[in-house]
Formats: structure tokens, sequence, C-alpha cells
């Protein structure tokens, strides 16, 4: 039981605790989305390309006040548009990224095998191009067999007198394929020729559970020999394209949400290397 009086005086402050929370909650959804706005406003989204008489390449930037750009190579595997997506998450967390179209823009099959149609002049071109126009240290990501593409580019760079006035800084190998040719029968699988010549720095992200992590050590030990700075990382738990994956588990999403730190701690070791 209460008086008119007491039972009014609870109301009034329920009706003003249940406006003061309601009042914080708008101001929070607020800041979240001023927050938002800021960092999508922070991104500065724009097409660079590279034309000749008969080509043209293009790539997708997001371009950030990062020192850096990463620049990925596309993966077979996976949508494109996906794999747009993800530059731009990782934009979105500061690190500027570009998303090559050189299966479309070549009107390449969208398999592996294609890679090695992949104009490699052209292709230096392109990221020379991308190095001017965002001024910022350029940084090769590819998956799987398009790590050979990258390694070929890279030794390109060093062909064509090295690394000091070369866009190309060096790159970044996601569960690199470098083996050569299949072998005749009876004959032991070898690495791509390249694999024993110097080239630009090399960091490799390594998922365990993959099969290329069973060569790891003898991947890493070819490159040393070569006399090519090399570094590396094991990812435990995660499978090969992890962060493209439909089916990802709370690891690799988790992974994925880490991309721009990974990718920014691989940049800091290679661009501690003279």
């Amino acid at each position: 039981m209460c008086t008119n009086n007491t039972c009014n005086g609870k109301k009034n402050i329920l009706i003003n605790f249940t406006l003061r929370s309601l009042l914080l909650l708008l101001y929070s959804l607020l800041n979240v989305s001023v927050l938002q706005a800021d960092e999508t406003s922070s991104i500065n989204e724009t097409t660079i390309s590279y034309e000749t008489a008969d080509t043209e390449l293009t790539v997708s930037c997001f371009l950030t006040n990062s020192e850096a750009v990463i620049v990925f190579l596309p993966s077979v595997y996976a949508p494109f548009e996906e794999q747009e997506s993800l530059a731009k998450e990782i934009a979105g967390k500061s690190l500027s990224t570009c998303f090559s179209h050189v299966f479309t823009d070549l009107f390449l099959p969208v398999e592996s095998s294609y890679y090695r149609d992949i104009p490699l002049d052209h292709m230096l071109s392109l990221l020379t191009n991308i190095q001017r126009t965002t001024d910022k240290a350029v940084f090769l990501v590819a998956h799987g067999s398009g790590n050979k593409v990258a390694y070929r580019l890279a030794s390109l760079v060093i062909q064509k007198g090295g690394q000091k006035n070369s866009a190309l800084s060096g790159i970044i190998l996601l569960s690199p394929n470098l083996l050569g040719d299949t072998p005749q029968p009876g004959k032991d699988q070898q690495y791509m020729s390249l694999v024993d010549q110097k080239t630009l720095p090399v960091f490799i992200f390594q998922p365990a559970y993959s099969p290329h992590h069973w060569h790891l050590d003898t991947l890493i030990g070819k490159i040393k020999k070569s006399g090519t700075h090399v570094r590396y990382q094991r990812l435990p738990d995660v499978r090969d394209g992890y962060a493209l994956r439909e089916d990802r588990t709370p690891k690799e999403q988790q992974l994925r949400e880490q991309a721009a730190v990974l990718f920014n701690q691989a940049i800091q070791q290679l661009s501690g290397i003279q």
C-alpha cells in the first residue's frame, strides 16, 4: 500500500530513470555513428591504372594516412567482391590497400593456371604508378599459386637494378606454392628456379592446416641460402584462404579481423631490412 503522493513519487523516479537511460542509449548510438562516419570518411577510394596501346591494368585503392600500401593479387578461390571487401576492411583499420583487377582487365579465365599469362613488365609498371600516385612504400600480397607471380615480380625488380629505386619494397606471401612444374615419374618435386636466386625481402604467413605447412622449413632454408631476406609467421588452427572462406571458424574470423595488425607487423619487419 502507498499514498497517492508516495506512488506518484515512485512513478516520477521511474519515469526520470527511464528517460535518462533512453537519452544515454541515444547518445551512445549517436557517438558510434559519428565514429563510423569518421572512419569511413578517412578512406580515400580511388582507381589507379596503367595503360598501353592494347592493355589496361587497374586497381581499386582504399587509401589512408599509412606510410605503406599493400596491393593484393586476386585469389582464384574466392569471389572477387569478397576479396575487395576484405581490402576495404583492412583500410578501415588504417592500413592503405589496393586490389588488383588483373584477371578481369585481361579477360583471363579465373583459374590458377592463368597466372602465367599475367604480363610482368606491365604489372611492375602498374605498381610504379601506385607508388607515384600514393607516395607510399608498396608491398605486394599474394595467395597460393599467385605467389609465383609475386616472386617473379620481385626477381624482375632485382634484374632491373635492385630495390633502391624500385616501386616495390617487398612481397608478402600467404601459404606460398612455389613448386615448379610437375616432375617426371620417380623424380622429386623441385621449387621454381627463382627460389635459388636473390630477390626482394619476403614475408610468409603460413596457416598450420595446410599441406604447405609441412614444407615451410625447407622453403625458408632455400630462400635464405639464395641470400634473400625472409621472415615468416605460422598461423595455428587455420586453413588455407581462411580469411576468405564462407565457412570460417571462430579462430579464422578472429584472424581475419586482425589482418591489418598482421600485415603491419610484416611491413615493419620487411622495412627494417637494409
